[in-house]
């Protein structure tokens, strides 16, 4: 039999790693929207640096 003050304990300690559990949760979503807009923002650079790419391709095939 488990006495009052181990279900007391068992309690306290599901409450613990439910809260713990909830707070890794916030972190993973943080860290996931912060990856998701680095991801945009290098995606950005990228395009950015495509388009100059090929204008100056572009610039490079008319001189010829």
């Amino acid at each position: 039999k488990t006495t009052r003050e181990q279900k007391l304990k068992g309690v306290e300690e599901f409450d613990q790693l439910d809260t713990e559990w909830k707070s890794q949760t916030m972190s993973s979503a943080q860290a996931v929207l912060e990856l998701e807009e680095q991801e945009r923002e290098l995606c950005a650079v990228f395009q950015r640096g495509l388009g100059s790419f090929n204008q100056q391709l572009a610039n490079e095939q008319k001189a010829q």
